[in-house]
């Protein structure tokens, strides 16, 4: 038992965006039925630690303890200017959003993680809940700063939303 378990904090861990029940169950070779305890008991390990198992809607992933994370991202990065990596999330947000973790991660060929954390944090970029992963767009905050109501009123809209989309479905394989 403390092998699968073993095995499915490994799978948990390595998949960033968070896996179904089923898909867990399918790459650690256990039934869905133990697959459900085994993280029953991997969240019950990690209920007071510094990283939770997190889960919505059959869907689980490892995250930062929330209370934690609030004061460090707070703390730590809030006093920071932000970075080239972080500009160009948050471009990519105001001209392609609302949009996915994943197809962020698409785009700019890197974990787009820590980023949208930190855009979160400083109150740059919202996020909804919807059907258990989260859609994110400009903050009404970042727009007012902008001088917009909304991304498609920025300058060049059009045409970098429409190169945005092609380079997302180049690297998507999803190009003809």
């Amino acid at each position: 038992m403390k092998d699968k378990k073993n095995l499915i904090e490994a799978i948990l861990f390595l998949e960033d965006g968070g896996l179904r029940l089923r898909n867990i169950a399918k790459r650690a070779g256990v039934s869905e039925s133990e697959t459900k305890k085994i993280l029953l008991e991997i969240q019950d390990d990690f209920s007071n630690r510094g990283v939770n198992l997190n889960n919505d809607r059959d869907k689980y992933w490892f995250a930062t303890n929330t209370d934690l994370a609030d004061k460090l991202f707070t703390k730590d990065q809030n006093n920071q200017t932000l970075g080239q990596a972080a500009i160009e999330t948050l471009a990519i947000i105001l001209y392609r959003g609302p949009i996915t973790k994943g197809e962020l991660d698409v785009i700019r060929g890197v974990n787009t993680q820590t980023i949208l954390r930190s855009l979160f944090v400083r109150k740059l970029i919202d996020r909804e809940n919807v059907r258990g992963q989260y859609i994110y767009s400009a903050s009404a905050d970042t727009l007012a700063h902008l001088g917009v109501q909304s991304g498609s009123e920025m300058m060049y809209y059009n045409d970098l939303h429409e190169k945005i989309t092609e380079l997302e479905q180049a690297y998507s394989g999803d190009s003809e």
